[in-house]
Order: C-alpha cells, then structure tokens, then sequence
C-alpha cells in the first residue's frame, strides 16, 4: 500500500509527493485462523514482460492486457497453469506391516515377471543380485578345483595341527584317567579329582573346533580361499558357534539312527539267518552308529546350511535352500563324495588298529580333523553353488521349520 500519494479520504492524488515508499501491511490484526488467500477472489499470477515485475490478475481478466503499475506496459493476461496431481499412496501402506506385505507382494510379482522373460534378462538379474552381495560367481568345476586351495594357506595347516595335536593329548589325558578310574586305591580318588580338568579343556577345545569350522563354512561360501576371521581367544565368542553344532549334528544324526533302531527291533540281529552272519557280527550298537553316521552324512549340510541362513540354531530345515540345491545335482553328488571319501579313511584307520582300542582317539585325532575341516570346506563350497542358483531372498511362505 502507498505510504504516500493519498488524501485523507484515502483516493490517490492526481499529484503526489513524490515518495514512491511502501510500508508492509503484516497484518498482526486480522484474526487468527483466517487464510485470506483461501478466502479471496480466485486470481492469475505472470511477470510483467518488459520489467519483470510479478502481477496478478482476477480470472476475469485472462487473455486481456493488463497495465503494469511500474513501467505501464502492457502484458495479456495468461491462463493459470494447471497444477500438478500429487501422487497418492493407498492407505494400507501407511502402516508398517502393510508396507512389509506390499514390499513381498511386488517381490513376488518381480519374480515371477522373471521367471517368463528372456533368458538374458534372467541372467542379468541374477548378476545384479550378486553383485550386490559382492559374490564372485562359482566357476565350472568347483567342486573338483577349489577344496585343495584352502589348504595352500598357512594358518589352515596352522589350524588343524594345533587342534590334532590339542585332541590327541586330551585324548591321552582321558585314556589315563580313566584308566585310573577303573583301578582301586589311592590310584582311583587321584583320577576322580583330576577328571574335570580334561573334561573342561574338552569342551574349550571343542568351542574352538566349532568356530573353525564355521568359519571354514562361512568362508568358502563366499568364494574365499582363505579364513579372514578366525576365533578370537575369549571363550565367550566361541559358545555361539558351539551351540549351532551341537544341535545341528545330533538332528541330523537323528533319521538315520531311527531308520535302524525301527528296522533292528522289526528284525533284531538275533534273527538275522547265518548268511549275513557277517553283517550280525556288527552287533546292535554298531548298526545304530552306522545308522546315525548315515543321518548325519545326508543330512547335517541341510540343517546346518538353513541354521546359517536364518542366523538361527532352530531354523533345522529350508525348503529354499533345498530347491535351490536340486537344481545343482552334480555340485551335490560332488559334495557326499567327498564327505564319504574322507570319512571312510578315518573308519578304515578305526578298523585296521582296532586291536588298540585304548590309545584309538589318539591314532585317530589327527584323520579326523582333517576330515572335519575338509568337509566344512566343500559345504561351504556347496553353499556358494546354491547362492549362486538361487539368488532371490526366501520367500514369505518359505519360513524356516
């Protein structure tokens, strides 16, 4: 509003003073609440075309010229612009569980989009997908090239002489105890006494052994060949690990030695006829350790392998995880091949010095880290080979059981 320039009646003078100043009406008494654009009349807002100076007009007057009140030329009036929709979400994905079903729901639909399209596109996606995992891709062939790499590192040799050589005095520690058990006398309390000490190392060595294996796991999963994070000396850090092996091994155990026991209490080894009098020499006991070796030989990649995935000791079996591995036959047929080769090594060792039934653990430890180690490496090679076939996330009807 022209602070000058008006009379009284408050009608502009035809001659002012010549003060062009303006003061700022701010409006401190218009009550609160009141949108005065919202109630005024609907206007058109341009730029002068010659000053720039910003005008605005009724709708009235769209299409016609309009005089700028600075420099009095004339400018048309133009039409409002149309403003622009603003995109609204639904309503359901205000909340957060909906926002997670709508995420699954695109999921699924991107999945299945893929599923249809080019071979190419597929392809494509998959590399995106590893690429954000940053995974290598697994070469042709793994499975027969990369278990040995491994072994070319010196803190992996490192690793399985310190635990084989840890194992076999545990073992020596506990065949004198508990000889000394058996004995009378003075001998006995002595061994009583000193019986939890190796029972203690046996479990710290076991933590330690556990962890070792799960990073062999963890590590050829990724395509590494090499351990980049190998146990640190606080046995805190090590009962995690412990725990997933302790549950893992026993499951898996579990099928097999309940396939024997049902078929040995149908047909116990008493009856067997004297044809297979050397299958009856095995005995009960040894049938049903064969039968848990088995469980264990199948099926402790697919428990301990879905455990890893959920970061869950619980989680004993994933239904992606296992049809992801059927479409790698030949990657894991290479892995029960080395599993069995391995361990048959060790059960032929057990057999041919059997006639030291005593000092056998200490004959053994070193075998059977070996085999153990081993046989963590080609599961974890067998777990690149599954993530590299399936590199989707798991679905929401394919929960852990």
């Amino acid at each position: 509003v022209p602070a000058a320039g008006r009379d009284a009646s408050g009608d502009a003078r035809a001659g002012g003073s010549g003060d062009d100043s303006y003061e700022i009406y701010e409006g401190e008494e218009q009550p609160w609440g009141v949108d005065l654009a919202k109630w005024g009349g609907k206007h058109v807002s341009f730029d002068c075309r010659v000053c720039q100076t910003h005008l605005q007009a009724p709708l009235e007057a769209v299409g016609k010229p309009i005089a700028c009140p600075d420099c009095e030329a004339m400018t048309i009036a133009p039409a409002p612009k149309r403003a622009k929709a603003k995109p609204t979400l639904p309503a359901v994905t205000y909340g957060v569980e909906a926002a997670a079903e709508n995420t699954a729901v695109v999921s699924k639909l991107f999945d299945e989009t893929s599923a249809r399209a080019p071979a190419g596109f597929r392809e494509l996606a998959e590399a995106k997908a590893r690429a954000a995992r940053g995974r290598p891709t697994p070469p042709r062939g793994v499975m027969l090239t990369h278990p040995w790499r491994m072994w070319s590192d010196s803190a992996m040799l490192l690793a399985l002489v310190g635990l084989s050589l840890t194992l076999a005095a545990l073992a020596a520690v506990l065949v004198v105890i508990l000889d000394g058990l058996m004995a009378t006398g003075m001998g006995a309390v002595i061994a009583m006494l000193f019986f939890p000490i190796p029972v203690a190392l046996t479990a710290v060595w076991s933590a330690a052994g556990a962890v070792v294996l799960t990073e062999l796991v963890a590590s050829s999963a990724e395509g590494s060949d090499r351990v980049t994070d190998w146990p640190s000396p606080d046995f805190s850090t090590l009962l995690g690990p412990l725990f997933y092996w302790l549950i893992a091994v026993p499951m898996a155990a579990a099928p097999g030695h309940l396939v024997v026991l049902g078929v040995l209490t149908l047909a116990p080894v008493e009856s067997w006829p004297a044809s297979m009098s050397a299958l009856a020499s095995i005995g009960r006991a040894g049938w049903l350790t064969l039968g848990s070796a088995a469980g264990v030989w199948l099926a402790l990649p697919w428990v301990l392998l879905s455990q890893f995935e959920a970061s869950s000791p619980f989680a004993l079996f994933s239904r992606r995880l296992l049809r992801a591995g059927m479409r790698t036959p030949l990657t894991l047929a290479a892995y029960y091949t080395h599993a069995l080769l391995v361990w048959a090594v060790v059960a032929g060792l057990a057999i041919a010095c059997r006639g030291i039934d005593e000092w056998l653990p200490i004959v053994l430890a070193a075998p059977a880290v070996f085999a153990a180690m081993h046989t963590a490496r080609v599961m974890g090679l067998l777990a690149w080979v599954i993530a590299d076939a399936d590199p989707g996330e798991p679905d929401d009807d394919d929960d852990d059981e």
